[in-house]
């Protein structure tokens, strides 16, 4: 996996992206998803409906989840972090696939809502 200094790509096409979309309202996030996706590789999805669907279900499970969309042989997970409604800061992992299985994905996806849940909390009580 190479990831140069400085690089961006489009928030729907990545795991951290997704996340951070999907705590916006739905008529901010279909605003935000363009009707032309290029892909970033060959397993991009680039059907704007189906983007849109995978960000909603990102805001059920409270974390986003990509394979091979934005490097080929790795899967990303992300989640938004809480210290601005609607989040700027997010937090992700990507793992080879190679070194990946259900109990690791599990554990990754856990981890990451834990450490969400856990900064939520904290960043509630020091802003009061």
């Amino acid at each position: 996996m190479h990831s140069p200094v400085g690089r961006r790509l489009p928030a729907y096409s990545t795991a951290l992206g997704r996340a951070i979309l999907a705590e916006h309202p739905a008529d901010v996030r279909e605003a935000l998803v363009p009707d032309a996706i290029d892909p970033i590789t060959t397993h991009t999805v680039t059907e704007r409906d189906a983007v849109l669907a995978i960000i909603d279900k990102a805001a059920d499970l409270g974390y986003a989840a990509e394979s091979d969309e934005s490097c080929i042989g790795v899967r990303c997970f992300g989640v938004a972090l809480p210290f601005a409604r609607p989040a700027i800061d997010g937090l992700s992992v990507a793992v080879p696939m190679s070194r990946l299985d259900g109990a690791r994905e599990d554990f990754i996806i856990e981890t990451l809502l834990s450490v969400k849940a856990r900064l939520s909390m904290e960043f509630a009580h020091s802003v009061r």
